[in-house]
């Protein structure tokens, strides 16, 4: 009886999971167009890399891509436009004046350009991330604002190659 009640229980997992919409990422292959890139970000001011450009270098090798350094003429070349981070007080405590919960904003335009043509147009993503603070956590609540730009900025290493990949499978059709 124990085992029927364990795969009765794992059914209904299994379709508890594939009702929600949850599926394995997997690692399928990148498209052709973006097993060799060259990631292009102009750095003007800025002394420190992005995770962002991390993130995205370890994407494409995860998927079997590779990113170079140079620009060789058969790479493709994804172009950062612009990368920008805000954060925007949503309340603060009426005794202390003192922001409680404030939004994270990081936004990433970007086009993807193949022997000087345009392949991709300029797209933009925007990510979300909202932060509470409390008086007792302080300086922890700081690190967990560095942590929570750097997953926003993961997440939108994901989401440029899932877009991009989208948007080339619409061109080759």
């Amino acid at each position: 009886m124990s085992a029927m009640r364990n795969l009765i229980l794992v059914f209904l997992l299994a379709a508890t999971l594939a009702g929600c919409g949850f599926h394995l990422q997997g690692s399928r292959p990148l498209p052709q167009a973006l097993q060799k890139l060259h990631i292009v970000y102009p750095q003007p001011f800025d002394v420190v890399r992005p995770p962002l450009l991390k993130f995205l270098q370890a994407e494409a090798e995860r998927r079997g891509g590779w990113v170079v350094m140079s620009g060789e003429k058969d790479a493709t070349r994804l172009r950062i436009l612009l990368l920008e981070t805000d954060r925007e007080v949503l309340s603060v405590s009426p005794e202390t004046g003192k922001s409680l919960e404030s939004l994270l904003t990081t936004a990433v335009e970007y086009e993807l350009t193949r022997g000087g043509e345009v392949i991709v147009p300029m797209d933009r993503l925007v990510v979300y991330r909202e932060i509470r603070f409390q008086r007792t956590q302080v300086i922890s609540k700081e690190y967990e604002e560095e942590d929570a730009r750097e997953e926003m900025q993961r997440e939108l290493a994901r989401l440029m190659y899932l877009r991009l990949e989208g948007k080339l499978a619409a061109v080759a059709q």
